[in-house]
């Protein structure tokens, strides 16, 4: 779980965010490093399960910027 949130993390900070204007590039080069630490020894099953966790909380945390607007604008 903890590798998933580590993926997650540095695969929002690679993107423009609120933390780095321009994003933080050198994230892009190893936010994949401890899913694949997580994948040793799983089953196909279980690895796309939790390639499919890592891209929901990825996706969800890229979505942070849409936060502040409302349907009303």
């Amino acid at each position: 779980m903890i590798y998933i949130l580590f993926s997650s993390l540095f695969f929002y900070l690679a993107f423009p965010n609120k933390i780095f204007l321009y994003g933080w590039w050198p994230a892009a080069w190893f936010f994949a490093v401890p899913l694949f630490c997580l994948f040793e020894r799983k089953t196909m099953g279980a690895r796309l399960g939790l390639a499919l966790f890592m891209a929901v909380i990825s996706y969800a945390a890229s979505l942070a910027w849409f936060l502040p607007y409302s349907v009303t604008g």
